[in-house]
């Protein structure tokens, strides 16, 4: 890269959702929760077990806006991956024996 970067608008996203697991299928494993914190901003994950085999995700992503050197370039795209990479855990549930 051989210019700075900027970005334009930061924002805030926050989702929260609840998924119902099947009847007769139990939960094996829960990703642990997540926290990336930088200048370019915050990212959290995490899941918890709620009553009724239902379980509750929260993500939040706060991006801040600003202009950044080029020599931070790597570090925001680093940033942005984890991100990705932790958007795509999964879930294991198996079937109740």
């Amino acid at each position: 890269r051989h210019l700075p970067f900027q970005i334009q608008r930061g924002f805030f996203d926050h989702d929260a959702y609840r998924i119902s697991l099947p009847e007769g299928y139990q939960l094996e494993t829960l990703p642990e929760p997540v926290k990336i914190e930088n200048e370019f901003g915050v990212f959290l994950l995490k899941y918890s077990v709620e009553e009724n085999d239902k379980i509750l995700v929260q993500r939040e992503l706060l991006l801040n806006k600003g202009h950044y050197p080029k020599e931070k370039y790597s570090a925001f795209r680093s940033f942005m991956r984890a991100i990705a990479k932790h958007d795509k855990s999964k879930l294991i549930i198996n079937k109740k024996a």
